[in-house]
């Protein structure tokens, strides 16, 4: 891919992280570093907001290293609330499934499942793509069982960099 932005930076013994130089690829997609000391470097190729890429290597001394990078669709960053539908208070521990939805052709949408925390945040980083949200839950509070339920779609567009998306969960069921 031509015209990516590729930064490779060192890793010192004492694990500090200098940035040792940064360049565009040329029209076919080639790069090159050269006089680089052995060691543990990191290069990381993006585009823009759309597409990253991080690959680690090792420089050996006296020897030339060919490394091709696959450059992917950047994640995003998703973060949200998950409350109670009715009421919007706060619902703490709450599983999410982000499923791919699979009526979609060519979906680069990644299968996760996130927890949201004691507060009822949830912060995740996820692949553009379409996906079907699901939430079944079943707890207990004052001895007796409630389930809360979401079902719900959410399209992430390529690039988009921060998302907030807050789930609004039913409570379908007290025992």
């Amino acid at each position: 891919m031509n015209n990516v932005n590729v930064n490779i930076e060192y890793t010192t013994l004492q694990g500090n992280i200098i940035n040792v130089d940064s360049l565009i690829t040329n029209d076919n997609g080639r790069f090159s570093f050269s006089s680089l000391i052995p060691g543990p470097y990191s290069i990381k190729a993006f585009k823009d907001l759309d597409y990253y890429s991080e690959t680690i290597i090792e420089v050996n001394e006296n020897e030339t290293l060919i490394q091709n990078i696959s450059i992917n669709y950047a994640s995003i960053s998703l973060s949200g609330s998950t409350l109670e539908n009715n009421t919007e208070n706060v619902l703490s521990n709450i599983t999410i499934d982000y499923i791919p939805d699979i009526t979609v052709e060519n979906n680069t949408a990644q299968e996760i499942s996130i927890q949201s925390d004691i507060n009822g945040l949830y912060e995740v980083d996820i692949q553009p793509g379409t996906y079907n949200i699901l939430v079944n839950q079943t707890t207990v509070e004052n001895n007796i069982t409630i389930i809360y339920n979401y079902q719900g779609k959410l399209i992430i567009e390529i690039g988009e960099g921060l998302k907030t998306f807050d789930i609004m969960i039913s409570k379908v069921e007290e025992r």
